[in-house]
């Protein structure tokens, strides 16, 4: 079975260096929306998971695998927090954030295309890296778009998202400027109250691009035969096949500290 040591072995320093790592492996693609407070993650250990941006808050019943950053705003604020990071979770950025986290062991800066997001002609919907070889990612109006890809590289499959509720609003309270919100009160977006809470920046999603990605990647694994589930309870994301979370668990594989605790514990003594 592999493990979160084979992401990381020989400290990837490309996008081509993951890929086929974990060829045939299930992977969860974890959001922050409010929906994951009601989840229990403890059937998650052992898996292959990815997880974004604030979601260290988690760390009490997650260390993800990879864990993934999109957002500048989300960069400078959180970079304090992305450098304490479990020593077993690989960081994945855009290079374009390599001056806010810059290159360090377990970290792997990836190029991103941007075009999506251009304000004048955006394309109807974004790219979808499939091979390695391209050496870069598209950015789709989510940080798990990216890890889509990813995961895509990777080999992964069946893909399963949990916590992408694609249910935002924005507070009376929150001060904009732009697309930068500033909030000011606690954040209902998230799983938790203070992931944006007073005084945070975050830039308004646009949720109606954010289903056309996460459509396009639905689409995209179905002609390479592979499986990507929506294991979210509710939420508003369609266009991608559901999963009840108890089947998307199913099956799953035993933690790895355990085994080797189990393993321990077998061992004859001298």
């Amino acid at each position: 079975m592999a493990t979160r040591a084979d992401l990381v072995r020989g400290r990837p320093r490309r996008l081509a260096d993951l890929a086929g790592r974990v060829a045939g492996r299930r992977a969860f693609i974890v959001g922050n929306g409010p929906s994951l407070a009601a989840m229990d993650l403890a059937p998650l250990a052992g898996e292959i998971t990815f997880a974004f941006n604030g979601a260290w808050r988690l760390r009490e019943s997650l260390v993800p695998t990879i864990h993934m950053v999109e957002d500048r705003l989300v960069a400078e604020e959180e970079a304090a927090h992305l450098a304490a990071l479990d020593p077993a979770t690989l960081l994945v950025l855009p290079t374009d954030h390599a001056d806010v986290s810059p290159p360090a062991p377990g970290r792997l800066h990836v190029p991103v295309d941007w075009s999506y997001y251009d304000p004048l002609r955006p394309p109807r919907e974004p790219g979808f890296t499939t091979n390695a070889a391209a050496g870069r990612l598209h950015a789709g109006q989510s940080v798990a778009y990216l890890a889509l890809q990813v995961a895509f590289v990777m080999g992964c499959d069946p893909v399963v998202l949990l916590g992408i509720d694609l249910d935002y609003r924005l507070p009376a309270s929150a001060r904009v400027a732009g697309p930068v919100v500033t909030s000011t009160a606690a954040d209902p977006n998230h799983f938790d109250p203070a992931y944006f809470g007073p005084g945070r920046r975050w830039h308004l999603p646009k949720t109606d691009r954010m289903l056309v990605a996460f459509r396009r990647a639905a689409r995209v694994y179905a002609e390479h035969g592979r499986r990507l589930v929506n294991a979210t309870p509710g939420g508003r994301l369609t266009g991608v096949p559901r999963l009840a979370y108890t089947a998307a668990t199913a099956d799953r594989p035993r933690p790895a500290r355990r085994q080797r605790q189990a393993t321990s514990a077998q061992a004859p003594t001298a």
